[in-house]
């Protein structure tokens, strides 16, 4: 059963204890949690679009004081976790819970922005930060984030060179779904 948690501290290990597949977010994850994870190939999303919405876009969104300093806390939190996590060896995967505030610069659908914050606020190098929405994806056992045979045709053509310059994802020119070409 393919489990996620939206959890921190010990209610996180107690959740990859319990067999979660995934840990969203990944914010005050300890070293030890960390460890287990890699252990039980428990993969973490940071979800770092939604945090860097509300920093931007906060107050206009209504969110108060204490919720424009929190979001803050988280970010820092998942800064440090994130590169600790890597280099325990826990899978980093792309991907964001955003997607109920629209019309903003960080929208559903741009993921590409996810991997851009992993290298500005984590750290990634662009070749890591790619690998989050490809190869990462298939150790998870699923048939994607590969071009190979058996696997479906997801692909997204870049006008630029991403691992040159990460900021090129946001130059999409073509975007095909199980081989199929869509806006």
């Amino acid at each position: 059963m393919w489990l996620p948690t939206h959890t921190a501290t010990e209610c996180a290990r107690n959740a990859v204890e319990g067999g979660v597949r995934t840990l969203e977010h990944g914010t005050l994850v300890g070293s030890d949690t960390l460890k287990l994870m890699a252990r039980k190939g428990v993969s973490m999303t940071p979800t770092l679009a939604i945090q860097e919405l509300i920093v931007r876009h906060g107050r206009e969104l209504g969110i108060n004081e204490w919720g424009m300093e929190k979001i803050k806390e988280v970010r820092e939190g998942i800064a440090k976790v994130v590169p600790e996590a890597m280099r325990l060896g826990v899978n980093i995967l792309c991907g964001t819970d955003l997607g109920f505030i629209t019309g903003k610069e960080i929208d559903i659908g741009k993921n590409w922005m996810e991997m851009i914050l992993m290298t500005e606020i984590c750290g990634l190098t662009n070749e890591e930060a790619l690998r989050t929405s490809t190869g990462n994806v298939s150790r998870m056992g699923l048939k994607q984030g590969r071009i190979m045979k058996g696997f479906p045709a997801n692909i997204v053509s870049i006008d630029g060179n991403p691992v040159e310059d990460i900021k090129d994802l946001s130059r999409v020119k073509h975007v095909f779904h199980r081989g199929v070409e869509i806006n």
